[in-house]
């Protein structure tokens, strides 16, 4: 909350400013390097130790750290995408 406030001033001041929500973001692609304090890979970590896995009704979707770096990289150069997504 504290740092969208804080773009919201920058935007305020006349600097072009844009917010990303990336939803569950897994290790890059050459590693696999993740944290390991969030809830998905804590959800797997337990699974693995207990070897056992919840019955989901829903998929759990996990992007590559650099997928996501890229993505954001690549909309943050295009002109006019701020406030689209």
């Amino acid at each position: 909350w504290v740092s969208e406030k804080l773009v919201q001033i920058a935007r305020e001041r006349g600097l072009r400013a844009c917010i990303y929500r990336p939803g569950e973001i897994a290790g890059d692609t050459v590693h696999g390097i993740w944290e390991m304090k969030d809830l998905l890979s804590r959800l797997i970590v337990g699974c693995v130790q207990m070897q056992k896995a919840p019955d989901l009704k829903t998929r759990l979707y996990a992007v590559p750290v650099d997928y996501v770096s890229d993505a954001i990289a690549h909309i943050s150069r295009q002109e006019g995408a701020c406030g689209l997504a």
